[in-house]
């Protein structure tokens, strides 16, 4: 016999081996997909063969967003912009966030002080004025501060290591945790403090296990220790 749906050659009784079509022009009870007669089901491998490439791909994109995110917030401009936000905000939290965890752990070990001591030295020290020397300008605490970066540019191997060494011999921290030949990257920035292009500061961030750094952040954290820590 010739299927009536399809017009191809089957067996009475039987699905049709192109489209399916039961014989009898009713289907039997049970799954009609689940019969292995029946070519043109849709298999559960085709399905996942399908969708796996997609998913592949949406994890790729979301990769590469995260990876673009990170290379946007992780540089040295941010690492300034953030130290003086918090600053302005007069948040000692995130101040701490400004310097590597390893020169915390220092500053823990030589003043003998807990890290929650740090914070509430931190805390005082923002609403003081000594910010303002960090500000170069006329600044009083808790302002927002009038920055502009103009440019920058990398250090070459003389200044790198001159900032590995002024890390190390400016304090007299131990460093048995924060090591500064581990900073293969630093770059220095012209900075408007006036937003009228009169005058500009060059001042310094560095690469550090990864992360970037602003200099004058660990002078900040270092300096409200040893007063209120």
């Amino acid at each position: 016999m010739f299927c009536p749906k399809c017009g191809a050659n089957m067996r009475d009784g039987q699905y049709c081996p192109v489209c399916g079509y039961f014989a009898s022009g009713q289907a039997p009870s049970g799954n009609y997909y689940g019969s292995a007669n029946n070519k043109a089901a849709v298999s559960p491998k085709n399905s996942r063969n399908k969708i796996l490439p997609l998913l592949a791909i949406l994890i790729a994109v979301v990769l590469a967003a995260a990876i673009l995110v990170r290379n946007m917030t992780n540089n040295g401009t941010h690492a300034i912009k953030k130290f003086f936000h918090a600053m302005e905000r007069q948040n000692a939290r995130e101040m701490m966030s400004c310097v590597p965890d390893d020169f915390i752990d220092d500053l823990i070990d030589d003043y003998d002080v807990k890290k929650s001591d740090i914070k509430d030295a931190l805390e005082k020290y923002l609403k003081t004025d000594w910010v303002s020397d960090y500000v170069e300008t006329d600044y009083e605490p808790g302002e927002k501060v009038p920055l502009k970066i103009l440019d920058h540019e990398k250090m070459d191997k003389e200044d790198l290591s001159d900032i590995q060494r002024d890390l190390t011999d400016v304090w007299t921290l131990s460093c048995k945790q924060f090591d500064s030949k581990k900073i293969k990257k630093a770059e220095t920035y012209n900075i408007d403090f006036d937003n009228d292009n009169s005058y500009f500061y060059i001042v310094s961030a560095f690469q550090y296990k990864g992360n970037w750094y602003y200099y004058n952040a660990l002078a900040l954290v270092e300096h409200a220790t040893r007063l209120y820590g």
